[in-house]
């Protein structure tokens, strides 16, 4: 159960947080080639495609932290252990 969790914890913070930097950067060019000629609408669903990527990043790491939680390949069981405390438990 455990390795399953991070096996998939794995994937997806190295193929969907591929996607979405990608995505982000094509963005970013799109910004940089065409973002002058943009009229205010399409300016506003631009802006609102760069934030909804934002999102999706924050809650990527935010599910790849819950299925495997980075401290505890890091730093090891008790240091995992204290800051779930500290985070949960106060």
């Amino acid at each position: 159960m455990e390795g399953e969790r991070a096996q998939l914890a794995k994937q997806l913070h190295d193929e969907l947080g591929g996607m979405i930097t990608a995505a982000k950067m094509d963005m970013q060019w799109l910004s940089a080639h065409i973002g002058a000629s943009l009229d205010a609408r399409a300016r506003e669903k631009f802006n609102s495609v760069v934030q909804l990527l934002d999102q999706a990043m924050v809650l990527k790491r935010r599910v790849v932290e819950d299925l495997r939680p980075s401290l505890l390949d890091h730093f090891g069981l008790g240091v995992a252990m204290r800051s779930h405390f500290d985070e949960n438990c106060r």
